[in-house]
């Protein structure tokens, strides 16, 4: 897995993730969008499976939400709708802003949090 973070027009900053063939799958932008090649869905069992880009687990390594290489995120709770009030993640994968503001998450109990939209099937 590829983390990089740099400047765009649309975004101040941004977290990608890339495939083995170096192709942008999802990223996570610092406004709090979060885009995906694929799609967002939830599900009882999120465990790691072949061709995982990335795999957010518990304390013992429990698979609760990733990202595969077709750039879909499987969350086992929450909602894949994005605009919520607040991220107050405190494990796991966490964005935060310039300001430090914690702006998207997805936290080791398999939610995903984005102050922005998540956009799916994008052309990354």
């Amino acid at each position: 897995m590829i983390i990089e973070i740099y400047k765009t027009f649309f975004e101040l900053g941004r977290v990608t993730y890339r495939d083995a063939s170096d192709n942008v799958v999802a990223w996570f932008g610092s406004a709090g969008n979060i885009a995906l090649k694929g799609t967002c869905y939830v599900s009882a069992n999120c465990a790691m499976g072949a061709g995982n880009a990335l795999t957010i687990a518990t304390d013992s390594d429990d698979a609760v939400a990733f990202i595969d290489n077709d750039g879909n995120l499987c969350v086992q709770s929450g909602d894949c709708l994005g605009f919520a009030s607040l991220c107050s993640s405190t494990t796991g994968l966490i964005v935060k802003d310039s300001a430090d503001t914690q702006v998207s998450s997805l936290s080791d109990n398999g939610d995903v949090c984005a102050l922005g939209g998540i956009y799916e099937n994008q052309v990354l």
